[in-house]
């Protein structure tokens, strides 16, 4: 058995640092909206596009109402969409690094059962004992019951499972068989057309986080936490395991990340150069379908080659701040439609877009009082929980909710 792995240390986040990120986040997307959309006339057949991406951004599909008397109306969507795709699909799925497959690994998925092996293999390369712990949690969590007498969705397809987890004990010390009883192997009873239509690894691991939260909500976010954590661990030997380097090659330090050291405040241990790599070809992949999508009727024509690569730039960086959060114990949530309904001036977790420029008059702003928000330019992010693993009843803003509210 090889060495212990070095220690490494997990700092607890700082609210303010992670609040300021986000505005910076923000800003860029924000500048990048400017610099590319154009105000130009507009299909019906683009308008409708626009209207149904930003489904659960927009109050209702009317183009008119929510473009009438709005100036720069075309900013202020591009940089909706871009902000809804960001957050929805990056900061909305912790695993959303696991999503990225070649048409054949697609046409060649394994099972759920195997991949989750794999990665528990590729655990014990970098922490042994965490990956034992793990295996353990992961099992005891989806063999507890949601209510008396009533099984989560996942927990009935681990039943079978159980009497021989039962009875299997792994000392810290010793490395599981290669051949022999595999933890996992419940997960690949599939039907053909279960098999034919099987999701990525990475929606099911989100599918797995969410069944978990259900049967033990503290319990799951620390699942996820730790699962991730261990990802971002080096092996003993100082190399990259299979799979961490296939997923990706994480900064080694938060600080060192992009274009832009100082928008880190500080090192941070806890991700080292792990994930980095897949990361930003996801990233990569997301910006360029983004610019394929309804957001091409709202751009210049003339979109060089720069702006292009300023756009995938924010989305690795936004994927890189999405990493570092998910490894905290604390829950993330995206919140818009219909969360964010009406404007409460007073609210700490709202603000008008900047385009209302409420903060020119008072009266204005008292105005705006529960008046219809029209569109979610930003959705809100809160965080539940502390890094002890408690409190998730309890939350704070990491990043306002930034609206258009219907003001005529």
């Amino acid at each position: 058995m090889q060495g212990a792995p070095a220690r490494r240390t997990w700092m607890p986040r700082d609210d303010d640092y992670v609040r300021e990120w986000f505005i910076t986040l923000q800003e860029d997307i924000d500048h990048w909206a400017r610099s590319c959309a154009l105000q130009a006339q507009i299909t019906d057949s683009g308008k409708n596009n626009v209207l149904s991406e930003l489904d659960g951004y927009v109050r209702n599909r009317d183009w008119d109402t929510l473009v009438s008397g709005t100036k720069n109306y075309a900013r202020i969507l591009v940089e909706a969409l871009l902000a809804k795709d960001i957050f929805e699909n990056i900061f909305g799925n912790p695993f959303f690094c696991f999503d990225e497959e070649t048409k054949q690994e697609e046409q060649s998925r394994p099972s759920f059962g195997t991949q989750l092996l794999e990665l528990y293999h590729e655990m014990q390369k970098v922490n042994e004992v965490g990956a034992h712990i793990w295996r353990s949690d992961t099992l005891r969590l989806l063999n507890m019951l949601t209510h008396p007498g009533q099984e989560s969705n996942l927990t009935s397809k681990v039943q079978e499972a159980k009497r021989l987890l039962n009875n299997i004990q792994v000392p810290d010390n010793v490395h599981l068989p290669q051949s022999g009883p595999e933890p996992f192997f419940c997960f690949n009873k599939e039907t053909k057309q279960e098999e034919q239509s099987r999701p990525s690894f990475g929606t099911q691991l989100l599918e797995l986080y969410h069944e978990m939260q259900k049967v033990n909500e503290v319990g799951a976010h620390i699942w996820r936490s730790d699962t991730l954590r261990l990802l971002n661990m080096l092996t003993h030997s100082g190399q990259e395991s299979n799979l961490t380097s296939k997923v990706q090659e994480a900064k080694s330090r938060l600080i060192n990340g992009l274009t832009n050291p100082s928008r880190f405040p500080g090192p941070e241990p806890s991700l080292t150069s792990k994930m980095r790599d897949s990361r930003k070809r996801v990233s990569m992949k997301r910006a360029e379908d983004f610019l394929q999508g309804p957001v091409q009727s709202l751009l210049c024509v003339d979109l060089n080659n720069k702006r292009e690569e300023s756009l995938k730039e924010i989305y690795i960086w936004a994927a890189e701040l999405a990493a570092f959060l998910w490894t905290e114990r604390a829950y993330m949530t995206i919140d818009r439609l219909p969360r964010l309904n009406v404007f409460p001036i007073n609210s700490p977790e709202v603000l008008a877009h900047p385009s209302h420029k409420l903060h020119e008059e008072e009266e204005d702003i008292d105005r705006m009082e529960q008046k219809n928000i029209l569109l979610v330019v930003y959705p809100l992010v809160s965080a539940f929980g502390y890094d002890d693993g408690d409190s998730y009843d309890q939350s704070t803003v990491w990043a306002n909710g930034i609206v258009l509210i219907e003001d005529r």
